[in-house]
């Protein structure tokens, strides 16, 4: 397709045309996937990696000054994305025998496969955008965030380890390469959760038009985490009583986690709600908040979704598919979805939902997470960032079902609950004056802000930049010599138009002079430059 017809489309998606983006992402899946495969080098971390990459493009989408470096935006997203997955994975296990086995699970693509496994892990990424998508090594190096020399060197250290793979002349092996790139297939795993991701936003544009407003949702699921956390904290004597709880609540969700909620703010979580409108019945399912807490920052609410018809249905998560493992949302069952529906007698159902005015309300940012009660009961926690400081607000909550038959967002069924949330908190808020930016490069922050709730410590850092993709590195957050453990952080384009991040951590007190150091993500032990904020 032309380049003038390519920006046509994101000319479209820009305007909220779920039709266009879908297409215009379709454009470039091939090229997610070998940028992906090269960093994780497992076909479902990809998968995952690049749902996530198209959900965050359609959130942001009108932040991208330029049309024309959509590709070029994209990709570093998705770089970003996969970065995180691979950092989250080392945690836990150890990467090569992670990828070894990776590579002999999978059969799709295999010698490709086979061939990256013989370049060291730096040198993937820039041999496949190189040889593969056409990248410059200056676009290159814009996108890692590396001099040019150093992506020449890695091109050319790669160059050589192919050729002793290959087994053949240095020019002959490229083209080898180059073969079984342009043969690579995209696995189905990945056109699943990129189609699951479609009909996400198929779901948001149609709740938009719904509502008459321009609401952006954001999608980020963490199901895994989720049902570790939940598992830790139900375990008694190395036994699972799973079974006897009646449902899940916030503290459920967030105990030995990094979202844990303070023993002083438990007093403030409100319970069984009654809501002020109930929506549209249906025959499939019933809803209610169980819980429900916020500060000026924050919004949390636990909501469960159960069959009417009892013994008929197996509830899988929204981005979930039929063959992904229980296990990642149950502690009853380590089986396929499909496997233990066929088993069991049971048509699959995917739920899902989250809060509906977003923009209303303020919210930058929302994470849900699944946990199952039951085959079909299912316990859902949404956890929003939002702008707004307004103590009294009004939520709309909104719960999905779909079967897997569904082929359009009319088959898709809902109910919305409309709920009064008060803000019970204490807030105390402290503005930090900068210093001068030290370093190889200048961190362009104008102001920092300190807001203390007994939810949490959150840190709001504004920069003084025209484009939020000038930010391209990651902020540390030192509290004198301790390096504070901050969740979000990341740059967004405000409601407000501003440009900035926050970081949230647990509770404390901070000191007065916090220190901010810029790192390349890729490299986390260089330290590329240091602001200091010392309080008013």
């Amino acid at each position: 397709m032309r380049t003038t017809e390519n920006i046509k489309l994101i000319q479209k998606a820009k305007r909220r045309d779920p039709d266009a983006f879908t297409e215009l992402i379709n454009l470039y899946m091939k090229d997610m996937y070998r940028v992906a495969i090269a960093i994780l080098m497992n076909d479902e971390d990809a998968a995952d990696a690049i749902q996530e990459t198209i959900l965050t493009c359609w959130e942001r989408l009108s932040s991208l000054r330029d049309n024309k470096l959509f590709k070029t935006w994209m990709t570093r997203i998705l770089i970003n994305k996969c970065y995180d997955i691979r950092n989250h994975r080392i945690e836990a296990v150890d990467i090569s025998e992670h990828e070894e086995l990776a590579f002999h699970e999978e059969e799709s693509n295999l010698e490709i496969k086979e061939a990256l496994e013989q370049l060291d892990a730096k040198y993937r990424v820039p041999i496949m955008m190189f040889y593969s998508d056409g990248y410059s090594t200056k676009e290159i190096a814009s996108i890692l965030h590396t001099p040019v020399s150093t992506i020449q060197t890695r091109l050319s250290r790669g160059r050589e380890q192919l050729s002793k793979y290959f087994n053949n002349s240095r020019s002959d092996h490229m083209k080898d390469f180059r073969h079984l790139m342009k043969e690579m297939d995209v696995p189905d795993i990945v056109q699943e959760k990129a189609q699951s991701a479609f009909a996400k936003i198929q779901e948001e544009s149609r709740m938009s038009k719904r509502n008459g407003d321009n609401i952006r949702r954001g999608f980020f699921k963490s199901q895994a985490a989720a049902a570790a956390a939940i598992v830790a904290a139900v375990l008694v004597g190395g036994g699972v009583v799973y079974a006897a709880v009646a449902h899940l609540g916030i503290l459920d969700f967030t105990k030995n986690s990094s979202e844990e909620i303070p023993q002083e703010a438990e007093q403030y979580i409100e319970k069984d709600i009654v809501p002020i409108s109930e929506g549209t019945e249906n025959d499939l399912f019933d809803c209610s908040v169980l819980e429900a807490l916020c500060d000026s920052e924050t919004i949390m609410i636990v909501y469960e979704v159960s069959a009417k018809e009892s013994g008929e249905y197996l509830f899988i998560p929204e981005d979930a598919i039929p063959s992904d493992y229980m296990s990642d949302w149950t502690n009853y069952s380590d089986q396929v979805a499909s496997e233990y529906a066929s088993a069991n007698d049971l048509t699959i159902v995917s739920i899902g939902g989250g809060i509906s005015n977003r923009e209303e309300l303020g919210i930058s940012a929302e994470s849900l997470r699944f946990q199952s009660i039951s085959d079909d009961v299912m316990d859902i926690y949404v956890r929003c960032e939002k702008e707004s400081d307004v103590s009294n607000v009004q939520v709309e909550c909104t719960a999905t079902a779909s079967f897997q038959d569904a082929t359009s967002v009319d088959d898709i069924i809902r109910k919305t609950l409309i709920f009064s949330l008060e803000d019970k908190t204490k807030a105390n808020v402290a503005h930090y004056q900068l210093g001068e930016s030290d370093g190889e490069i200048d961190i362009p922050i104008t102001d920092v802000q300190v807001t203390q709730t007994e939810l949490g410590t959150y840190i709001d850092v504004t920069y003084d930049v025209e484009d939020m993709w000038s930010i391209d590195y990651a902020l540390r957050i030192k509290n004198g010599e301790k390096t504070l453990n901050t969740r979000g952080g990341g740059v967004e384009l405000r409601s407000d138009g501003s440009i900035g991040g926050q970081y949230i951590l647990d509770r404390q007190e901070l000191g007065d002079v916090l220190t901010f150091e810029a790192f390349d993500i890729e490299d986390k032990g260089t330290t590329l430059g240091t602001i200091t904020a010392t309080l008013e």
